[in-house]
């Protein structure tokens, strides 16, 4: 895409003749079309940018789980065993200085030892019947897990 940037710029501001054939009638002219084709390339150009940075991004899908007894519980099954609560109520402790089990303990800006733990961050899967360490049908569970997921997002 720089490439085409260059040659546009360099075709753009280039008084001789070109083998295009393109010959304006006027000055006023020649600088109205080029103007146009210039906004167009910027527009181009962000997409290109865009979609590159989303092709960057795109991570495949998870393999399909191997169980007899289907998805939903091999999905059930890895999460359960994957579950390491947050702060206290873990039981390595917490993974660092801001790990509360309760969110309104969290601070919203990372602490210094949140950015430099190795230990992955508590994010609690926003699956019905996934491990949680509040009950399972309370407005408390659903806001926790917004917040967390919310807040890894921001981070």
């Amino acid at each position: 895409m720089n490439n085409v940037s260059s040659w546009f710029k360099s075709w753009s501001t280039s008084t001789d003749s070109f083998d295009d054939g393109w010959k304006p009638e006027t000055e006023e002219m020649r600088e109205y079309i080029t103007s146009v084709l210039r906004k167009d390339l910027q527009r181009l150009r962000a997409i290109v940018l865009r979609e590159t940075a989303a092709v960057h991004r795109w991570q495949p899908p998870p393999a399909p789980l191997d169980n007899a007894e289907g998805t939903r519980a091999g999905l059930q099954l890895k999460l359960l065993a994957s579950y390491a609560p947050p702060g206290n109520l873990s039981s390595n402790g917490p993974r660092h200085d801001n790990d509360h089990a309760d969110i309104r303990e969290i601070t919203i800006e990372p602490s210094e030892a949140e950015l430099v733990s190795t230990t992955p961050p508590y994010l609690p899967a926003n699956i019905p019947d996934a491990p949680h360490h509040l009950r399972t049908d309370s407005i408390e569970k659903l806001l926790d897990i917004q917040f967390r997921l919310l807040r890894e997002e921001f981070l």
